[in-house]
């Protein structure tokens, strides 16, 4: 498709910059936008398809593709806006690469000879999966043929948490590609060659190899099941496979133009299928990115889809054109994250986002938590607006960093919401902990309301190992048929608990663990501390027992750090879990609110909630006001992740302020990501 001459397509709905206008006129085949955070990508993007419609291409040929349902609805509007009316843009097929490929392995699957074959089914959820995961670890166990069974280090049923580290650890190596693009030179499986080769634990592995199994192995030629990303993973390797010579052979569709949003999101996989779509020379394709944004590495995500090399890799000469104008956030912002990211990024003069600094931490300094409180109250006093308010956002690092701030949070009647995490309060460590002292110190009246009881019993038989039933009982079915009971019988009554505790846990649990058990029970009733009783649980031996990925048993033990400290800040142990219970339930009225739609009130005056985010899953959202807490050397960027995926997840989190961004930095131990020159000017 050829595209010389002059403009044809005119919005007046916005007012194109001169970068745009370069984007949307450009005769060249082959184009890559390499844009910076808040450049209006989404927008710039619509604006080439319009132009490409306006000069006579035909919508229904036209295919835009994205990673995310976020990011569809977000071009479908950015097309509304930019075409008001106009009936062609909505022709055009807006979907995400799992949709397309699903929607092309329909074709490929449905009729096999003269049988009608059942349609795959799609499961969207760690707990749909958790049978087939079960399964596979069982069929691995029980393998007659394992050379290497002395290698294998498999969980015992229960390990819930497992399941959903095993199924987040195969998306990275599917959308890798890892095990196609590295095959085993003997045909078999090792543990060198899963170390050396795919770095890999040899269990995971295995357990991996079994599942596929599971999931392939349907009676057809086609999928028994697929989880979300699965079709993009199938789709890519029947593409690669002998079977087929010509992706012409494959029901892809004709198509004269493919358009991709977000492309820093690409991994393998679906690189493999664009490269498919893109095999004709004849089409058109345009691509938008920020290879500063490449945060999806448990996807497989990979900045090469950004770089020099993906013009031999798509055939094509790639004209790369820049956005480099922020539309989101002012100049000192934009001169700052520019330096970070090694590129041009300008602003707006409209536009100014005020940058504040406040210390913490440090022997004359506030904690983060008391800072972040004082922040936001300072933040609605000088803004007197609740809508504006409400558009602020506490974006973290980890998890657990939650722990103090909710904490704080509560004590100051300050409403929040989580996003990207649940409460520190329903996490399955917490949970056990607090069933423990509750039980030992006889208050079950500290465990929570009805919904956070419903998921104890799971964080019981989770933590501890235990199996929920023995092989010969006679009452239940199966596990699952027990657990449905146990977690509505939970619900109606804290006593249940009590009852799990003393007739199973403590009847059925490992020796080391009831052991624990028995010395942190002890402990309480003997008047200890909380401190003490941590101690003795040893909790860093159950994240040993329970978590496959270490990331996680990280997690568990900032958690318990973070318990610790919030205990502290109360006379006892039982004054610390009497304020969870309060919190518990605030957060429940919270949460019942919203679903009303209502505004959750605080002694009789509406609190908007602010946002507390985890920086991973705030990429394509914006706020008024931003605050990264926690700013300290090991932590943000964090000692144990690769650099540039830190610098690149820094550089998301920062760049959601629009009207201010606040870094509240630790006074002793600053972090890297904060410029000397910033430092010098953070507010005593």
């Amino acid at each position: 498709m050829s595209l010389p001459g002059a403009l044809r397509f005119r919005t007046q709905a916005i007012t194109i910059t001169a970068e745009q206008e370069d984007i949307q006129a450009s005769g060249e085949h082959s184009i890559l936008i390499e844009a910076a955070a808040g450049t209006a990508k989404t927008t710039s993007l619509a604006l080439r398809i319009c132009e490409v419609l306006a000069r006579g291409a035909a919508p229904r040929r036209m295919l835009a593709l994205t990673f995310t349902p976020t990011a569809c609805l977000a071009l479908r509007r950015a097309l509304q806006l930019v075409a008001g009316d106009s009936l062609m843009h909505k022709q055009v097929r807006v979907e995400t690469f799992d949709a397309y490929a699903a929607s092309v392995l329909q074709q490929v699957e449905r009729v096999q000879g003269d049988r009608a074959v059942p349609p795959v089914r799609q499961l969207h959820s760690a707990e749909q999966a958790r049978a087939y995961v079960w399964s596979a670890i069982e069929a691995v166990a029980n393998n007659p043929l394992e050379r290497h069974t002395e290698d294998l280090v498999l969980p015992s049923y229960g390990a819930e948490s497992y399941v959903g580290d095993f199924l987040r650890r195969i998306q990275s190596i599917k959308g890798r590609l890892a095990l196609e693009l590295n095959p085993s030179e003997q045909g078999l499986d090792s543990p060198d060659y899963a170390a050396d080769e795919l770095g890999l634990d040899y269990s995971l592995l295995r357990v991996l190899r079994a599942y596929e199994h599971l999931r392939l192995d349907s009676g057809y030629e086609q999928a028994n099941f697929r989880m979300p990303l699965d079709a993009t993973y199938d789709l890519a390797r029947l593409l690669r496979s002998d079977s087929i010579d010509s992706p012409e052979e494959l029901p892809l569709g004709q198509f004269d133009g493919i358009f991709v949003d977000e492309m820093h999101d690409c991994n393998e996989a679906m690189f493999t299928l664009l490269r498919a779509l893109l095999h004709r020379p004849e089409v058109y394709f345009c691509g938008v990115g920020d290879r500063d944004q490449v945060i999806h590495q448990h996807f497989g995500a990979d900045a090469r889809f950004m770089s020099r090399a993906l013009d031999a890799e798509l055939g094509r000469r790639l004209q790369r054109l820049p956005l480099s104008l922020s539309f989101r956030y002012g100049d000192k912002l934009a001169g700052w994250m520019a330096k970070l990211a090694a590129k041009p990024i300008a602003a707006q003069q409209l536009r100014q986002t005020e940058l504040r600094m406040l210390s913490c931490d440090g022997p004359a300094q506030p904690t983060t938590a008391a800072a972040v409180v004082s922040a936001l109250q300072t933040w609605r006093s000088e803004q007197r607006k609740d809508d504006v308010y409400s558009d602020c956002a506490v974006l973290l690092r980890h998890e657990s960093q939650s722990v103090l701030l909710e904490n704080a949070l509560h004590a100051q009647g300050i409403a929040y919401q989580c996003m990207g995490f649940v409460s520190y309060l329903r996490r399955p460590e917490v949970l056990f902990v607090r069933s423990v002292y509750a039980i030992a110190s006889g208050r079950l009246d500290t465990l929570g309301g009805a919904e956070t009881r419903r998921l104890i019993p799971d964080a019981l038989f989770e933590m501890t190992q235990t199996p929920p039933l023995k092989a010969d009982d006679p009452d239940y079915q199966s596990a699952d048929a027990f657990m449905r009971e146990a977690r509505a019988a939970a619900a109606d009554s804290e006593q249940v608990l009590a009852k799990i505790f003393n007739q199973h846990i403590l009847d059925w649990a490992p020796k080391p663990v009831k052991q624990r058990l028995q010395k942190a029970l002890a402990v309480v009733q003997q008047g200890a501390d909380f401190a003490a009783f941590l101690a003795a649980l040893e909790m860093a031996k159950f994240g040993r027992d329970v978590f496959v990925e270490k990331e996680r048993r990280d997690e568990l033990g900032r958690h318990m750090k973070g318990l610790l400290a919030a205990s502290a800040e109360h006379r006892s142990a039982l004054d610390f879990f009497q304020s969870l219970q309060a919190l518990d339930e605030a957060q429940a009225q919270r949460v019942a609110a919203r679903a009303e739609g209502k505004v959750f009130s605080h002694k009789h005056k509406s609190r908007p909630t602010i946002t507390l985010a985890s920086a991973a899953h705030v990429k394509g959202l914006e706020f008024e006001h931003v605050l990264l807490p926690f700013l300290t050397q090991g932590v943000f960027p964090d000692a144990q992740a690769e650099p540039v995926g830190e610098r690149n997840l820094f550089y998301v989190a920062a760049t959601r302020a629009k009207g201010q961004l606040t870094l509240l930095v630790n006074a002793e131990r600053p972090s890297a990501f904060v410029p000397t020159a910033l430092l010098n000017k953070t507010k005593p």
